[in-house]
């Protein structure tokens, strides 16, 4: 892929981060509306178009609010504008610029926001995960590979929603979260039932590992991991095998 294409890729990617950032602390905070000005969120000062610049306006601000003291401002925002950028560039390589090309940053995109929302709050966006089921399901028509994508939704809710019943039935209390079963099937709807397991499994082992590691260190046990930052962050690994 040419540098230029390489170029706009990126910086669409940092674009789109950098408003999901902004969406997911908004919604964290009492569902507050996306459609307000951008403003720093230590001294509330509203933000200018030259500090809404995705990646460089950290850079050039050395990371810090324009206001006069100077308040720092979360690398949050920096990284996952670079992390997006970067796995634009990633997927850009696989399909070039291609009408296939958009569906795939949509779905990227949509992950990426789970992400942020999951990892930093816990909280898996109903209508997003439902939007992103429909859109996998609509892809798969025109891909036409509408059964094994209804067949990976299908597989994926119930791999969550079965043996979380199952734990309900047992302990009187949930093992996975409401969002869960939604995610499952929101991957499964766009890369089949086979991914969708593995990503699953592959991301059960990660967790064992951090709370195996987190107990070395501290002798305490860790009541609850995102598992859908844990899945979502499984698919990366995941791709990179089979296309390798």
């Amino acid at each position: 892929m040419h540098i230029f294409h390489q170029s706009i890729l990126f910086f669409l990617g940092a674009s789109i981060a950098s408003f999901l950032y902004a969406t997911s602390l908004r919604m964290a905070a009492n569902g507050e509306s996306i459609m307000t000005r951008s403003r720093c969120r230590s001294c509330n000062k509203n933000l200018s178009f030259f500090q809404l610049v995705p990646v460089l306006s950290w850079i050039f601000q050395l990371g810090r609010c324009g206001c006069k003291k100077k308040i720092l401002i979360s690398p949050c925002y920096f990284l996952s504008e670079f992390l997006l950028g970067g796995i634009f560039i990633y997927i850009g390589q696989f399909f070039g610029m291609s009408t296939i090309l958009l569906p795939w940053l949509i779905f990227t995109s949509i992950l990426f926001f789970l992400f942020l929302t999951d990892f930093m709050f816990q909280l898996l966006h109903l209508p997003t995960m439902i939007t992103g089921i429909l859109l996998g399901l609509i892809f798969s028509i025109q891909q036409t590979l509408f059964f094994e994508s209804f067949v990976g939704m299908v597989v994926g809710y119930f791999i969550i929603f079965i043996p979380n019943l199952i734990f309900m039935k047992i302990k009187n209390k949930k093992g996975f979260g409401d969002g869960d079963s939604y995610l499952m099937a929101l991957i499964g709807s766009w890369l089949g039932p086979v991914i969708t397991i593995q990503s699953l499994v592959l991301a059960s082992w990660v967790g064992v590992g951090i709370v195996g590691v987190y107990y070395l260190f501290s002798k305490k046990i860790i009541q609850k991991l995102p598992l859908g930052t844990l899945v979502i962050g499984s698919l990366m690994p995941l791709h990179f095998f089979y296309y390798h």
